[in-house]
Order: C-alpha cells, then sequence, then structure tokens
C-alpha cells in the first residue's frame, strides 16, 4: 500500500476514534459502503470533518469490520495487523483496541449486514456512482443566437467494467426521473419495513 494512502488511512482512524459514541453506526455505513457510495456530505457533516476525512474515517472502519465480522479475527490481532501495516498510528492503539472491541460486540450483526448488502449486489451490475451538471444549449439563426435551453448531463457508473451510460435530460424529464425514483426509494423502504418483520427462517 503506498504511503500516502496508509497517511489517508491513519488519518481516517483519528476522526473515526473521536467520535465513540457513533462507532456502531458508522460501522453499518461502512458495511454499506463497501459496496456501493454512502453520503459523505452527510457523514462530514455528523462528524464536522470535511467529505474526503469521512471517506477515510469511513474506510478505517470497514477494515475494523470486515476483520471482526468477515474473518472473525480477534479485536487485539486487528489491532496489531492495522499497527504494523502502517494504517494506524501506534499512539491510538489503545482506542482502537475499544473500537474493535464495540465491533466485536456487534459480529452477528455485521455479518449479517455485510451478508445483505452481498445479496443485494448479484446477478447484474450496480450502482456506483452517479455526477451531473447543467449545460446552456445555444440555438442560432444565421450568427446570431436565437435560443437557449438548459439540460442535465448526467453519468451514471455501475460495478462492472465499461457499464456506464450517459444521458442528458430536460426538465420535465428530470422531473420525471426524481419523482420516480423517490417512489422506488418509497417501495424500497416500505419492503425493508416489511421483510424486517418476517421470522429469519422466512427470508
Amino acid at each position: 500500500m503506498p504511503d500516502a494512502v496508509k497517511k489517508l488511512f491513519r488519518r481516517g482512524f483519528k476522526v473515526a476514534l473521536s467520535v465513540p459514541e457513533s462507532w456502531a453506526g458508522l460501522m453499518s455505513q461502512a458495511v454499506e459502503a463497501s459496496q456501493a457510495n454512502i453520503d459523505e456530505d452527510a457523514v462530514a457533516k455528523q462528524l464536522g470533518v470535511s467529505p474526503k476525512e469521512a471517506r477515510w474515517a469511513i474506510g478505517a472502519l470497514g477494515l475494523v469490520a470486515a476483520a471482526i465480522a468477515e474473518r472473525n479475527d480477534a479485536p487485539e490481532a486487528v489491532v496489531k495487523v492495522l499497527v504494523s501495516a502502517g494504517v494506524l498510528d501506534a499512539e491510538d492503539e489503545a482506542q482502537a483496541l475499544e473500537l474493535a472491541s464495540v465491533a466485536a460486540s456487534h459480529r452477528e450483526q455485521l455479518a449479517s449486514e455485510f451478508e445483505r448488502v452481498r445479496l443485494g449486489f448479484q446477478v447484474l451490475p450496480s450502482f456506483r456512482f452517479v455526477s451531473t451538471t447543467t449545460d446552456i444549449r445555444v440555438g442560432f439563426k444565421g450568427d446570431e443566437v436565437s435560443n437557449t435551453v438548459p439540460v442535465a448531463i448526467i453519468l451514471i457508473r455501475t460495478d462492472a467494467e465499461s457499464q456506464e451510460i450517459w444521458f442528458q435530460a430536460n426538465e420535465a424529464q428530470l422531473a420525471h426521473l426524481v419523482s420516480t425514483l423517490e417512489r422506488s426509494l418509497r417501495r424500497l423502504r416500505e419492503a425493508e419495513s416489511w421483510s424486517s418483520k418476517l421470522p429469519t427462517r422466512e427470508r
């Protein structure tokens, strides 16, 4: 791992370790981030740091969550490996052990969350990233501007190689897209609420 990346992880751990009251919730977000983008701005606001620092804090917590839940490592072993790998400062070792112990106390929950995330991303390419910008199209008659219209330029990327889509949309099309996605989100939340009430054997 490049030294620059190790430095970012060390900074991420310092940020994460500064909010012990949020460890459990942030580790759940780290599990989600293992397969999909999360709202870095929201996490940054919660932690009082920049979005970049929030990203590395979630990444650092993800290392701990994966080692505890996926590898079933002991908290002491996890911290020792992190320090020896250069992604955790030795001075933070004691507090990192507390973090790893919290993760261990939620081992079954984290393992279940990893399993559910993987299950949700099976079979088809899955959403990873969206980027948008606004463009102004200018029409001409001869050499003079005759009309203008704003359009949204949208890029959607997936986790599959070369599986991305670029498209443009006018205001009405974008409003329809947003409305459709909001309806889909409501249905997903309702389905999540319904499925969470099922006995484990029926899921």
